[in-house]
């Protein structure tokens, strides 16, 4: 005969196969479950860590490239191809991409990516922990490296402060759309920015948006005060429609 134990709950969800168990005999095939199945998800871990530092080890071998000329010679047509994409500044190797116009600071390891995730996660104005769209917006402005939406997503995921406070769950609010009936009747205008600096320093971007006709016009700032848009030569324009 089977001993009887008592039912028991796990602090898992209702789908969890350890929720109930009525039988010792139950137990054990529950646990030989998860056994395996935690088996197969440490493994996976080991091959992504693997993975990840074939790719770290192929950016320092970029860096040493660009550094003095030096390669292995089963990665040289690999490393050669790739450099084009990255420069080195103050000994730092940056990725600029095809079009040059900004640059990345690249991670060369495990131990420089946690760093910059716990950085670009954490909000230090308000403490608050930042969503995975925002870490993620973070991480990409400043830095580079193989696989960043994974890392960030499983970083906001596994954040233990995130994870306790529940988020807050809000209503839309009813929107009630402008209504246009001719040109120049109604203009909105936003202000984006603080965005990586280009080549001539800008690093705002104000819109001028015509709502009848959807006509937009966009300018570059550099500091996005009221004194820099007052003399923007696009109000000359806009008087004329007046």
């Amino acid at each position: 005969m089977r001993s009887r134990l008592f039912r028991k709950r796990t602090c898992a969800n209702d789908n969890s196969v350890l929720r109930r168990f009525t039988t010792l005999h139950d137990l054990f095939h529950a646990c030989t479950y998860l056994y395996r199945e935690t088996f197969i998800h440490s493994q996976q871990k080991k091959m992504e860590f693997s993975g990840r530092n074939e790719k770290f080890a192929l950016y320092n071998a970029v860096k040493q490239y660009l550094v003095d000329g030096l390669v292995d010679a089963a990665l040289k047509k690999k490393v050669s191809r790739m450099a084009a994409n990255f420069v080195i500044r103050e000994s730092k190797l940056f990725y600029t991409g095809p079009s040059a116009q900004f640059m990345r600071l690249v991670v060369l390891s495990d131990e420089q990516r946690r760093p910059v995730l716990e950085e670009c996660h954490n909000n230090p104005g308000t403490e608050n922990h930042g969503g995975m769209r925002a870490t993620m917006d973070r991480v990409v402005v400043g830095y580079y490296w193989d696989n960043i939406k994974a890392d960030v997503a499983d970083w906001v995921k596994t954040c233990h402060r995130c994870q306790k406070n529940d988020p807050i769950k809000t209503v839309s609010p009813v929107l009630h759309p402008i209504k246009v009936k001719e040109p120049w009747e109604v203009v909105g205008m936003d202000l984006i920015g603080p965005l990586k600096k280009n080549i001539k320093d800008h690093q705002y971007v104000i819109t001028v948006t015509e709502l009848f006709t959807k006509w937009v016009i966009a300018e570059p700032l550099k500091y996005g005060s009221s004194t820099e848009v007052k003399a923007l030569h696009i109000w000359n324009g806009l008087e004329n429609h007046n």
